[in-house]
């Protein structure tokens, strides 16, 4: 009996040791770059987005960001530094919602407050797709999100930290913290159009998809506008912002004059609201009807447009920028 108590205590004692040693070696590390180690090297090697955001969303190279989902993916950093004049990042998110852009925001505004002069903030553009157009208050996330991650408590960031993925990260960081490795591109740019190929039947089912009766947000009622209006409220009033509206191929629109156009249309005018109550805020509306709307060479589905679209939105956020 007395062996059994003897082995208990140890097993738990090593158990325990074990345990103080892992939550060190996370703290030290820092496997994300949030900021809490003790060997400061700004970058990533972390590959997806959701996890290496905290670390270019902190990083005082940069002043503007770009936020959304892919379908402001395209929108190159390096052109709207040339076109602006600011110091571009994108912290775009494939699949993500409201719920996880408004945390990148207030991730953002955190680390880039008025106060700290070199990291000053100085513009922000936010793609304000279907997403945005929910009726549902919850802003609901269709995707898994490390929302503790970017949470400004660490509270909520310490306990979670451990991990197993944690923890698969920390070679990585080791050998970038050495110079062994190679951090990802700082501005957070990565260019899918080199990676895809058109697929005309993919294509046509999703321009039908997008024309199902209840695809379109009917009620009136868009929690989101409210919810990123109370967001901007809280930036200072000289940061420039830019709302995206992004382009849908055409065919994928609901038909002029319908209930699903009208429900579409006054979405749009949700934000618009916003753009014209706020300071230094400017719409571009890419999804009215136009040539380019209409010629299906420039997207790669009903949502996804190419480089050259992109290109000629760069230039309207420019223009907005300028305006305000």
């Amino acid at each position: 009996m007395a062996g059994a108590r003897r082995f208990l205590k140890t097993f738990l004692a090593v158990a325990a040791g074990l345990v103080a040693a892992v939550a060190c070696t996370l703290f030290v590390v820092d496997p994300y770059d949030r900021g809490h180690g003790p060997v400061a090297r700004p970058g990533t090697v972390e590959r997806g987005p959701r996890t290496a955001n905290v670390s270019r969303g902190r990083n005082p190279a940069f002043n503007a960001a770009i936020i959304g989902n892919s379908h402001v993916q395209l929108l190159n950093p390096d052109r709207l530094n040339t076109l602006t004049g600011f110091r571009f990042v994108q912290l775009t998110v494939p699949g993500t919602t409201p719920r996880e852009q408004l945390a990148m925001l207030e991730w953002f505004a955190l680390h880039h407050r008025q106060t700290l002069k070199d990291q000053a903030f100085k513009a922000v553009i936010l793609g304000l797709d279907n997403y945005w157009c929910t009726a549902k208050a919850a802003l609901p996330v269709d995707k898994p999100f490390p929302f503790w991650l970017y949470d400004t408590s660490d509270r909520a960031y310490f306990p979670e930290l451990f991990r197993l993925k944690s923890l698969q990260s920390v070679p990585r960081r080791i050998a970038f913290l050495l110079g062994r490795a190679k951090a990802q591109r700082a501005d957070g740019f990565w260019d899918y159009e080199a990676l895809r190929t058109r697929n005309e039947t993919y294509f046509r089912k999703e321009v039908v998809a997008m024309r199902r009766p209840g695809v379109w947000n009917e009620s009136g009622q868009f929690p989101a506008a409210q919810a990123l209006a109370d967001a901007l409220g809280k930036l200072p009033p000289h940061v420039r912002v830019s709302l995206v509206i992004p382009p849908i191929f055409i065919d994928a629109l609901p038909d002029p004059g319908s209930s699903q156009a009208k429900a579409e249309r006054a979405c749009v005018a949700a934000f618009a609201r916003i753009a014209n109550s706020r300071p230094n805020t400017s719409l571009v509306d890419a999804r009215q009807d136009s040539p380019l709307l209409r010629d299906s060479l420039n997207f790669w589905d009903s949502s996804h447009y190419t480089r050259n679209v992109a290109e000629i939105i760069e230039a309207d956020i420019a223009r907005g920028f300028e305006k305000n």
